[in-house]
């Protein structure tokens, strides 16, 4: 009942995306212009983000399935610079993240972009847990195997460096915008991992119950109970020890 419940929590996760964002003033100056340069679409990537003093941006939340989910890109993460040419040459150094949002304001669907990203906690540990890990874990569990399969792919030659560089290609904003989820679904998906945490709470209590069980049963010399009673916890604490791993990882990646 908890495998089936975290991974109707996981596939929430996956496919959801939130309708709350903004538009920058750049581009929300800019957006009334795109009609009349002929321009009905722009780049999308999928990521909110916030500015930092030294005008690099921190990522906030990636949208799954997105291209910045599909490049591998997480909240914490910050983008450092983007990969700039000049009269068909490429720059010694990467031009400031500013560029990048306008190139995403400005550029077409499809437009690709090489951006310099400085990783955060959340894409450090999880390449340690997927990549590294759990690289042998058979998960039964498809939503989170997709899940792991997703981002052993998108991290699997970063070889948990602090420093990366990431190509996104674009994609359609329009494509997406049709697809953000209600704020009261967001909430819902909130409350299911509560809940689930919550079960999960009363079975590692259960779990405990049964080991001083265990040693009861072997203190009364009981001995064929108490195998019975070990080969129960050992089954439990498999489902356990899964379902515990995919949850927090989940809670990592999207910050709840």
């Amino acid at each position: 009942m908890l495998k089936h419940m975290l991974a109707g929590c996981l596939v929430g996760l996956m496919v959801a995306i939130a309708t709350w964002s903004f538009l920058p003033a750049h581009e929300a100056q800019a957006a009334p212009e795109t009609p009349k340069r002929g321009l009905t679409d722009k780049a999308y990537c999928g990521f909110t983000y916030t500015k930092n003093k030294d005008d690099t941006l921190k990522i906030t939340h990636v949208y799954p399935a997105t291209p910045a989910w599909d490049a591998g890109l997480m909240r914490e993460d910050t983008i450092m610079g983007v990969e700039c040419f000049v009269e068909g040459k490429k720059t010694d150094e990467p031009a400031p993240p500013m560029y990048l949002l306008l190139g995403l304001t400005n550029a077409a669907p499809g437009t690709e972009f090489r951006i310099k990203v400085l990783r955060g906690d959340p894409s450090l540990a999880a390449e340690k847990a997927i990549c590294k890990e759990f690289v042998e874990k058979q998960i039964d569990i498809p939503a989170a195997r997709s899940l792991f399969e997703h981002f052993r792919k998108a991290m699997k030659d970063w070889n948990r460096r602090e420093m990366v560089w990431i190509n996104i290609k674009s994609c359609s904003f329009k494509e997406f915008s049709d697809f953000h989820m209600r704020e009261q679904q967001v909430e819902l998906v909130r409350t299911q991992i509560l809940e689930i945490q919550t079960r999960m709470q009363l079975e590692e209590a259960e779990i405990k119950q049964a080991y001083q069980n265990i040693r009861t049963l072997i203190a009364q010399e009981d001995l064929a109970r108490a195998q019975a009673e070990v080969a129960r916890v050992q089954q439990m604490e498999s489902g356990f020890g899964i379902a515990k791993t995919i949850l927090s990882i989940a809670l990592m990646f999207f910050g709840l």
